[in-house]
């Protein structure tokens, strides 16, 4: 393949291709796009790959590749995209001499170190610059400031230090800021004021000081703020009742704020998950009970006081615990203190049989999930609503639903392969090339987990990746839904690394990288 001179584009992604790569490949020819993404790939990178000076797309993320990233990554004068995420580089970012057309970079989880090289800020139409998960050490470069067109911008989870660089302000374009879990320090700089389309601004597990800034509220499209983890103080402005785009994520969590929730709070009636605990909060918790959206909430280690609401009371019961004054009154009972509240109220209400329904704990890492994959749905630009009809009603899934059905003989419990807090699961074996795994979710009238597996369905739909089972359709009925996926044969993961079932022992090797 080295040898082809006009060879332009080599196209092997999502294979199982494995090996090193040629040295000489790009020697004699122009490469205009090499992609070789999703494969097992080893070794190092060719270091000669635009040495016709011609190519636009260098992707190689998601392989096994190792060693530095070559110099000629940082002078190719065409590279247009740049993506070699997920995988072993090594050692400092080559300096950036002569990229005017960069636009695309992913570097994220390798072991890249060093300090952000200040060249960057050269890649002056860069919009989407992703350094992630690595080990990156030193200041945020202030050259940085010079990317006036970059919308995206994540260094999260590295080994930075310092304050945030005034001169970002510049990028008046951001849409997404994500400096979360390195060292950083100081407060967040006013100038940074001009950012008024950001919709993500992520600063958690800092050492991030002062009171939360009153200029937040006027970043009037913002989805997500993550504060969380830092050493904020002072009181939560009023002002943050402005932001009543607010979907995804409030994150005030384990700093030392003092006060009374706002009552501006009740504005934010969008929101999807709400994290106040470990501060010094005092007042009652009414403010919860007038945020319609929220799926998961947690004011645990405050000073609150009062009757908790009821979307406290069927929650589990760690997101309001560390709260002395707090008081527990489900339906029909006395009223309890938190060190006696143990578990969620029940559901009074009776089924067809007359047996009791008991309202099933929203288990914390579930709903990580849903706040995780509504990110998701957001970077591609999906509807909530319309993905919601579409997949809960597709034709196709009516269809499989029937096939579903006569395979199983309508459920019968001979084909359970599993249960779980939110349904059973069952094998349905269509043909020797079409098996399936079932969860049937039963929610009769409890239109609160109907719209948990509404939520489930329409994101999990958007995540493809190797290392995940794939959502195949669904079907929803009235008292209750089927979601279909690719089956497996060997059971969970869970049931291989806690060797629950008779399974081959992972080596202590395997379990890390699993972990990673």
């Amino acid at each position: 393949m080295t040898e082809l001179k006009h060879l332009e584009n080599i196209s092997l992604f999502d294979n199982q291709f494995s090996g090193v790569i040629p040295q000489s490949l790009g020697i004699n020819s122009s490469l205009v796009r090499l992609d070789l993404m999703n494969n097992k790939f080893t070794g190092i990178l060719p270091p000669h790959l635009c040495f016709g000076k011609q190519l636009h797309v260098l992707n190689m993320g998601f392989n096994q590749l190792q060693g530095a990233i070559p110099a000629d990554a940082g002078t190719c004068p065409s590279l247009k995209r740049l993506t070699l995420n997920q995988n072993n580089f090594i050692g400092p970012l080559p300096l950036f001499q002569n990229n005017p057309s960069l636009q695309y970079m992913d570097l994220s989880n390798n072991n890249i170190s060093g300090e952000i090289p200040s060249s960057l800020g050269k890649c002056t139409n860069v919009t989407d610059v992703n350094l992630s998960m690595n080990k990156f050490t030193g200041l945020i470069p202030q050259e940085l400031g010079k990317l006036v067109n970059v919308r995206i911008l994540n260094l999260a989870h590295n080994n930075l230090v310092g304050p945030l660089p005034s001169q970002l302000s510049n990028c008046n374009k951001m849409d997404s800021f994500d400096v979360g879990f390195n060292f950083l320090n100081g407060s967040f700089p006013s100038s940074l004021k001009s950012w008024t389309g950001i919709t993500t601004l992520i600063l958690r597990e800092n050492h991030f000081t002062g009171s939360i800034p009153p200029f937040l509220s006027e970043f009037g499209m913002l989805l997500e703020l993550q504060l969380g983890g830092n050493l904020f103080g002072g009181k939560i402005p009023e002002s943050i009742g402005n932001l009543q785009n607010l979907m995804y994520g409030l994150n005030l969590s384990s700093n030392g704020l003092i006060g009374e929730v706002p009552l501006s709070f009740s504005s934010l009636d969008k929101l999807v998950n709400l994290d106040l605990s470990h501060n010094n909060l005092t007042g009652d918790v009414r403010f919860v009970a007038k945020l319609p959206s929220l799926v998961m909430v947690n004011i645990s280690y405050n000073f609150f006081y009062g009757p908790v609401p009821k979307i406290l009371l069927n929650s589990a019961p760690i997101s309001s615990l560390g709260n002395p004054g707090l008081l527990f009154c489900c339906p029909g009972s006395a009223c309890t203190s938190e060190t006696s509240y143990m578990k969620p109220c029940s559901d009074k209400s009776t089924d067809h049989k007359g047996t009791k329904r008991i309202v099933l704990i929203v288990m914390i890492g579930f709903a990580s999930l849903i706040f995780v994959a509504l990110l998701l749905a957001r970077l591609v630009k999906i509807s909530v609503g319309d993905a919601q009809e579409n997949e809960i009603h597709d034709d196709a899934g009516v269809s499989l639903m029937k096939e579903v059905m006569e395979a199983t003989e309508n459920l019968d419990d001979r084909y359970i392969i599993g249960r779980g807090a939110h349904g059973v699961v069952y094998k349905a074996s269509l043909d020797p090339y079409r098996v399936f795994a079932v969860k049937k979710v039963q929610y009769g009238e409890n239109k609160g987990k109907l719209l948990s597996m509404r939520r489930e369905i329409q994101t999990i739909g958007l995540i493809r990746h190797r290392n995940l089972i794939r959502f195949q359709n669904s079907w929803s009925g009235k008292d209750y839904g089927l979601v279909f996926y690719e089956y497996m044969e060997n059971g969970s993961l869970h049931d291989v690394l806690h060797v629950k079932k008779p399974a081959p022992a992972l080596e202590w090797n395997v379990r890390y990288k699993i972990a990673v």
